[in-house]
């Protein structure tokens, strides 16, 4: 594992975990005020909401962007009217590990993606062998778990037609809309030109 800083931003609204004496339960990040507090949603079990004491340290774990994080905080306070709420310290450290096989990293290349929903025009802004995040202008009818089609010129010139790609993410946000997607590995010779511009791109050569 390793450290990063404390301040990298909470995903409100995204699913965690939190480890108890019960076991590692579902919950929902809130809200943050750094480097004060983390609200999450109290977890509850089949018997109803846990009953925490404050002052007891918990581990949070939560996985963002394909990246799993983790950190250990104390219980500040727990709110159970209007609705069940802990707040939890600010961690310290936030530890993480990568779940990718190889590192994103950032590009900025103009892609064309195409399925039954229709054409979703945009850009690559990071990129690794296996696949990529796609941004775009406005909303998608695209939904996690299709499959589409992307055409995009790479900067070092090789021409990517028809490459397969499966959505695994949709987040609208503000004006736009992000989509994490994987790149089909049997399209030998689109991900061969991938996995070139990539390794390009990664080690500086």
């Amino acid at each position: 594992m390793a450290t990063v800083k404390s301040e990298v931003s909470i995903p409100v609204g995204e699913p965690c975990q939190i480890q108890l004496d019960q076991g590692k339960l579902p919950s929902f990040f809130r809200g943050y005020s750094y480097p004060k507090y983390i609200l999450i949603d109290g977890p509850a079990t089949r018997s109803g909401p846990v009953v925490a004491v404050s002052g007891t340290l918990y581990v949070v774990r939560f996985i963002y962007m394909g990246l799993v994080y983790g950190y250990e905080s104390m219980l500040m306070k727990q709110y159970t009217t209007p609705i069940n709420i802990w707040v939890l310290r600010y961690p310290d450290e936030i530890q993480t590990v990568n779940l990718r096989k190889s590192e994103r990293v950032d590009t900025f290349i103009p892609a064309i993606l195409k399925n039954d929903a229709g054409v979703i025009t945009g850009a690559i802004v990071d990129i690794s062998e296996g696949g990529g995040f796609f941004v775009a202008p406005g909303k998608a009818a695209i939904q996690p778990g299709q499959t589409a089609r992307m055409d995009m010129a790479l900067p070092n010139g090789e021409k990517i037609t028809d490459f397969e790609c499966k959505i695994c993410t949709v987040k609208p946000n503000g004006t736009k809309v992000s989509l994490g997607i994987n790149f089909n590995q049997l399209d030998t010779a689109n991900s061969q030109k991938i996995r070139a511009f990539y390794l390009l791109l990664a080690t500086g050569a």
